[in-house]
Formats: structure tokens, sequence, C-alpha cells
């Protein structure tokens, strides 16, 4: 039977850096909390719903178009 020897990572050192998996099982319940709510609070502005780009190109152009084309897109609607 062979026997396999755990790999472990070498010891930190003051300057060394792990990333936030590294991190995050190391953390109190409240810690995990905490840093979900930060989280989610940084994230919520990025995803907010925006009005999609081309229907503001649409309204854009509608405003600077003459007022006969306009009228003349009113009628064929």
């Amino acid at each position: 039977m062979q026997v396999h020897i755990a790999l472990t990572a070498p010891p930190l050192t003051p300057g060394d850096r792990i990333a936030p998996h590294q991190l995050w099982p190391h953390l109190s319940s409240g810690q995990q909390q905490h840093g979900r709510q930060v989280f989610i609070s940084v994230a919520q502005p990025l995803v907010a719903p925006r009005p999609h780009p081309s229907l503001h190109e649409e309204m854009r152009h509608d405003l600077h178009a003459s007022p006969e084309s306009r009228q003349i897109d009113a009628e064929t609607s």
C-alpha cells in the first residue's frame, strides 16, 4: 500500500498576499456576513438595470429628425 504525503504550502511571510478564496474559510461567520454585505453593496450599482443603448440612440435620432420626417414616421406606424 502506497502512502501519499500531503503537500502543504510554504508558510507565509508578513509581506505575502493570499487570494480571497484562501482567506474566506479563516473568517468568522460574522466576518463572512459583513463581507457579503459589502460585496452586495458594491455590486448593486454595477448591475442596476440601465436603458438599452440602441433605444437611447433611437430617441436621440428622433430628437434631431426634421418635423416632416417625424410626421412621415407617425403616418407609417
